[in-house]
């Protein structure tokens, strides 16, 4: 649409996208209205009198200083702490305005946006990928990863507004299975920079039996002789594995809380104390259902680097779960639990869900297809609708 004479500057820029009505609705029950996204290419960075690059390398941000930042400034409007810098946020009163500046970097990789970069060009192109994004996930305001962390509050408010009946003044009071409050990490969860580790000694931040050691993405083992020697890899990707895993799953929600020689209940999130050292690792037969001992060269699931255990360690709910699925008995000899939880994460999951198979079905990719037809289609994928493709 043709942009009216009087934007001449980002303060009015954001007065003309507010008063045109641009922004979106509220995600959840308790969740409030989203403001505009402006988006400015090169040209648009232009004429609004910005930088067509920003100097300051260290801090992306524009200085203080600049004209630019002084004519918000005058315009009434207030810049975030972060400034006037790729992914910049303008409030008056309680309306707000997100600005994405292509120019500076707004969808470069390291903000993971993935193939937007390619459709940046065409400025149409764009608005229809964003203006996707922003229907079917949230309206964009900065890397993917902050979007994410956008999508759960919106989708589950910490606090929502009611009236008090006496005095007839707004407040807010927490929402009932909603993060609405801070809560501190029981001492094993605690990274090394938390103040609750601050006593603990260099030793104790290597033991597992004093601090959580958990990582999916590192267990290993090296290949034996005759792996070596074969002649292909096969790497088996799921899609969106870790985005499935967050299905149904249990989340803390409040304060955990000690307790010695608890039983193993998988529906209560926490942190468990167990000693799985010399466990066999067995696993049911997919034909006749019986118990079988996997390999001795099967790395072990319960370390980060595939060894076996060697002692009691500390291990979270999900992974002591899987222990009990493998036939192992699971006797904590202590944890840390949180008895406030739920489905934090379930509207999250569902909403991402959604957006992904619907992207997929615009690129002829559907639920009900065959594995044939399903290969097929993927193999040639990026060669369709780029947008969707970006999308």
């Amino acid at each position: 649409m043709e942009v009216p004479a009087d934007v001449v500057d980002l303060a009015t820029a954001a007065e003309w996208a507010v008063a045109y009505g641009l922004g979106t609705g509220p995600l959840s029950q308790y969740g409030e209205e989203s403001g505009p996204l402006l988006v400015l290419t090169e040209g648009a960075v232009e004429a609004l009198g910005l930088p067509a690059r920003l100097d300051d390398r260290k801090r992306l941000r524009v200085p203080d200083d600049h004209p630019a930042v002084k004519a918000v400034e005058e315009g009434g409007w207030k810049l975030s702490r972060a400034g006037l810098a790729p992914w910049s946020f303008m409030y008056r009163d309680r309306v707000e305005v997100h600005v994405a500046t292509i120019p500076w970097g707004a969808f470069a990789d390291h903000l993971r946006w993935g193939g937007i970069e390619d459709v940046a060009a065409d400025p149409a192109a764009l608005a229809y990928v964003l203006g996707q994004y922003a229907e079917r996930v949230i309206t964009p305001t900065g890397s993917t990863a902050a979007c994410s962390l956008a999508l759960m509050t919106a989708l589950r408010p910490p606090t929502r507004l009611v009236r008090d009946r006496g005095t007839g003044r707004p407040h807010r009071v927490p929402v009932e299975g909603s993060l609405s409050a801070p809560v501190d990490p029981a001492p094993p969860e605690a990274p090394d920079e938390h103040p609750l580790a601050k006593d603990r000694t260099r030793d104790e931040a290597k033991d597992p039996a004093h601090v959580l050691a958990e990582e999916a993405l590192a267990w290993h083992r090296a290949p034996t002789e005759a792996e070596a020697a074969a002649p292909y890899v096969v790497g088996v990707d799921v899609n969106v594995a870790f985005l499935a895993a967050a299905n149904r799953l249990t989340v803390g929600i409040g304060e955990a809380v000690y307790t010695d020689g608890p039983r193993f209940d998988k529906k209560v999130p926490g942190c468990w104390l167990v000693d799985l050292s010399g466990v066999e690792l067995r696993t049911k037969d997919l034909v006749t259902k019986a118990w079988k001992t996997l390999p001795a060269e099967f790395p072990s699931p319960f370390t980060p680097d595939g060894k076996t255990p060697t002692g009691p360690a500390w291990y979270a709910t999900p992974t002591l779960a899987y222990a009990v699925e493998l036939g192992i008995e699971v006797r904590p000899i202590a944890a840390w639990l949180r008895p406030e939880a739920g489905g934090y994460l379930d509207l999250w999951h569902n909403r991402l869900r959604d957006a992904y198979m619907g992207t997929l079905a615009d690129l002829g990719i559907t639920a009900d297809m065959d594995e044939e037809a399903f290969l097929a289609a993927m193999s040639t994928v990026k060669e369709r609708d780029p947008e969707a493709v970006a999308l």
